[in-house]
């Protein structure tokens, strides 16, 4: 059984709300508190599919397994292996959370895959940045020690490809983010909001 605490579970919330919001659906709030409970009861097996897979072996879990693998054996894993790592074992929950969302509000085909390139990138940007923040943040502002990651020899981006490089990768996903939601930016500012959130973030 997987032990791990996913970090990004209030931004689970806040994507699914963001993307519910931002698509109008027919006006309906849904509580954040509520969220993701009301969506899987209107719309049934389909989305909590979603939810099992992204929390799964080939989600989450399996993302953890991978990462317990890989820590200690920095330099044994490339950086598309990496990538890889954390997009099951932060992106996915991230992706789920903005289908779910998606699904509930019925969108287009075309509209879907952006936003599935839009969370692709959003997972591994807030993984990127809590690795550098790792490096170079503040413990009080983090609420957890600067150095965790090094003392307990975890693979990071820093850790593999150093730290300009992880901050250019960063900036390629910023604009892969912007990209994305381009063509429907008036109605996807809130995505926008949060995609920016999580590359500026201090904690």
């Amino acid at each position: 059984m997987c032990q791990c605490l996913a970090p990004t579970d209030a931004l689970t919330e806040r994507l699914f709300n963001a993307t519910i919001q931002s698509l109008e659906l027919y006006g309906v709030y849904l509580g954040r508190s509520l969220g993701l409970y009301r969506a899987l009861h209107r719309e049934g097996s389909l989305n909590a599919r979603e939810l099992a897979a992204a929390a799964g072996s080939r989600g989450m879990c399996g993302g953890q397994a991978l990462d317990l693998d890989a820590t200690g054996g920095a330099g044994t894993i490339s950086a598309p292996q990496l990538e890889r790592l954390h997009a099951m074992k932060t992106g996915a929950l991230l992706r789920a959370s903005i289908r779910v969302g998606a699904l509930a509000a019925k969108v287009d085909s075309a509209t879907a895959t952006r936003l599935d390139d839009y969370a692709d990138a959003l997972g591994l940007a807030f993984q990127i940045r809590d690795d550098l923040l790792d490096v170079e943040g503040d413990s009080a502002a983090l609420g957890k020690t600067v150095g965790k990651d090094v003392a307990q020899a975890k693979t990071t981006f820093p850790a593999l490809l150093g730290v300009e490089a992880s901050r250019a990768r960063l900036r390629e996903l910023a604009d892969i983010m912007q990209a994305t939601l381009a063509p429907d930016m008036g109605r996807l500012a809130a995505l926008a909001a949060l995609g920016r959130l999580a590359i500026a973030r201090d904690r």
